[in-house]
């Protein structure tokens, strides 16, 4: 019998709108956000995500489960970032990210994964 494995929990709070920008993955279908941690993750695991955002008119808690697609070792910090996924939080949760950042989401502007 294999052994489940442990699914990690992250508390993400962003209250700058310049953060969410350089956070965001925008490139993600369903939508994305890069952390920073010294946690240890693989591509593909799991985590139980809990993202605060509290920016202008939005005042939320989104808790998704979300999966590790981007590892980033080479920055002086660890650095991680994970897919939404397809559940009503997570399309909440990339519907308004993209509503707060509507006028610069397609800015050429550096991020913490471009």
């Amino acid at each position: 019998m294999s052994e489940a494995k442990e699914v990690k929990m992250i508390q993400l709070h962003i209250d700058d709108l310049d953060w969410l920008y350089k956070s965001y993955m925008k490139f993600v279908t369903e939508g994305g956000i890069y952390f920073f941690s010294n946690e240890d993750f693989l591509i593909g695991d799991e985590v139980f995500l809990i993202l605060s955002i509290e920016i202008d008119f939005v005042n939320k808690k989104y808790p998704m489960r979300t999966e590790i697609i981007w590892k980033n070792a080479h920055l002086s910090e660890k650095g991680y970032g994970v897919s939404f996924g397809a559940d009503e939080v997570a399309k909440m949760a990339k519907k308004d990210i993209e509503t707060l950042l509507e006028n610069v989401l397609d800015s050429d502007k550096k991020t913490f994964t471009m």
